[in-house]
C-alpha cells in the first residue's frame, strides 16, 4: 500500500521538477531581458545614442560576468564618447529661462548629465561664487540676469497659461513646507489662491510670461490693453536660441540639441515634481473644476500670457 503510494507520487514529483526548471528559465530570460533593457537605456542617457546589437551583448556578457550595473553606467559615463559631448556642452554658457511648471526641470536634469555640479549655477540657491565658472544657469532667473551673465545661448518652455496656473496650484500645494508658495497656499481654495492679497504669490503667476522677459506686469486688472509691451515680450520669447511647448518637446529637444551641436534625447526628459518634492504633511489636489467665477479669475490673472502663447505657437507652427 506504502509502496503503491509512493510510485504514485514519482511522477509529480518529476513535473514538480519539470516547472521548476521553467520557471527558473523564464526568470532568467526576464532577467536578461531587464538587464538588456538597462544596458540599451545607458546608452541612449550617455551617449545619446541606439547600440549596436554587438554592443548590448558585449555589456550583457560582462554584467553576467560579475560587472554592477553602476560600474558599466560609470563606464561609460568615462568613455571618450561621452567626454566628446560632454566638451561640446561645456563649451557654451546656457541659461535657462525657467517658467515654473513648464518642464523646465527636466530640461535641468537632461543637460545636468552632461555638466560637472560645480559647474551648475541655480539662481537663488547656489554659492556666487560658482557662477564665473558655471556652464549652466537654472534657477528661477529673469532674461535680463541670464543676458548680464554673457549667456551664449537660453532656452524657454512655454505652456497654456491657464493650464500652468493650474499645475502650479496643485504643485504648491503638494510641494514640502518651507516652498516659497506652500505655506501661504495649503489652506487657500483654489478661488481663495487666485486673488490673494499678497504680491510675492500673486507674482508667480499673474501675467508671468511679462516679467520672465524683464516687462512690467499692468498694476490694475482694468489698465488698457498695451500693445506695444504684447509685441515687445512675443520679440523677446523669438529672439531666444530655442523655445518651444511642453506639448511638443520632442520638437524643442531637437532645437536645443542641434544648438549645442549633439544628437537630442531618444527619450524625451519628463518630471513630475510633484510627486519629487512631496511631503508626509503635503496634499497633491485634483484639478478644479473651471466654474464661470474662475474662468473669469483666470481670463484675467493670464490676460497677456494668453495673448502671448498663442502668438508664439501660431509663428512657431507654421509650416516652413
Amino acid at each position: 500500500m506504502n509502496n503503491k503510494m509512493a510510485n504514485v507520487g514519482l511522477p509529480g514529483c518529476a513535473i514538480l521538477q519539470k516547472a521548476g526548471l521553467f520557471f527558473w528559465r523564464k526568470g532568467l530570460a526576464f532577467r536578461e531581458n531587464l538587464i538588456r533593457e538597462l544596458i540599451i537605456e545607458n546608452y541612449h542617457r550617455f551617449l545619446l545614442r541606439r547600440p549596436a546589437p554587438s554592443e548590448v551583448e558585449y555589456w550583457l556578457e560582462t554584467y553576467f560576468e560579475g560587472t554592477p550595473l553602476q560600474d558599466i553606467a560609470q563606464a561609460m559615463q568615462a568613455s571618450k564618447e561621452h567626454q566628446i559631448l560632454k566638451n561640446k556642452i561645456l563649451q557654451n554658457k546656457i541659461g535657462l529661462l525657467h517658467i515654473p511648471k513648464t518642464g523646465g526641470s527636466a530640461l535641468r536634469d537632461w543637460l545636468s548629465i552632461f555638466i560637472p555640479h560645480d559647474r551648475i549655477f541655480i539662481y537663488g540657491s547656489s554659492d556666487n561664487s560658482l557662477l564665473p565658472q558655471a556652464c549652466l544657469l537654472a534657477g528661477h532667473p529673469d532674461l535680463a540676469w541670464l543676458k548680464a551673465q554673457g549667456c551664449t545661448h537660453i532656452f524657454c518652455l512655454l505652456r497654456n497659461p491657464i493650464k500652468r496656473i493650474i499645475s502650479l496650484y496643485r504643485y504648491a500645494r503638494s510641494a514640502v513646507s518651507g516652498w516659497p508658495l506652500h505655506d501661504p497656499v495649503k489652506k487657500l481654495t483654489f478661488e481663495e489662491w487666485l486673488q490673494p492679497p499678497e504680491p510675492e504669490v500673486r507674482s508667480h503667476f499673474d501675467n508671468y510670461y511679462l516679467s520672465a522677459v524683464g516687462l512690467p506686469r499692468p498694476q490694475n486688472h482694468g489698465d488698457s490693453w498695451s500693445e506695444d509691451l504684447c509685441r515687445s515680450a512675443v520679440n523677446a520669447y523669438l529672439n531666444l536660441e530655442a523655445v518651444g511647448f511642453i506639448d511638443n518637446l520632442p520638437d524643442f529637444y531637437a532645437r536645443v540639441a542641434a544648438t549645442l551641436q549633439i544628437n537630442p534625447p531618444i527619450q524625451i526628459p519628463c518630471k513630475n515634481t510633484a510627486k519629487v518634492n512631496s511631503s508626509s504633511d503635503s496634499e497633491y489636489p485634483k484639478k478644479p473644476f473651471i466654474t464661470p467665477v474662475l474662468r473669469e479669475l483666470l481670463e484675467r490673472a493670464t490676460r497677456y500670457d494668453r495673448v502671448i502663447f498663442e502668438r508664439i505657437l501660431q509663428i512657431k507652427e507654421l509650416p516652413t
